[in-house]
């Protein structure tokens, strides 16, 4: 192959790439999201989130 349709092709390929709709983009990032085990919806920090719902607060009592 030529120089210049190897160019060609990437050039294509970047085009085609920039045409994904944000919905498809959304779609390919949560399924890779997914194979790669980190859940879609969550945020960094459901961990503290999660463990703030569940521990009761402290109370303190004065006399």
């Amino acid at each position: 192959m030529s120089e210049k349709f190897i160019r060609h092709l990437g050039r294509e390929k970047v085009r085609r790439r920039q045409r994904l709709s944000k919905a498809r983009a959304g779609r390919l990032a949560a399924q890779d999201q997914q194979q790669q085990g980190t859940p879609v919806t969550g945020s960094k920090n459901d961990a503290y989130d999660t463990a703030e719902e569940t521990t009761t607060p402290e109370v303190s009592t004065k006399k």
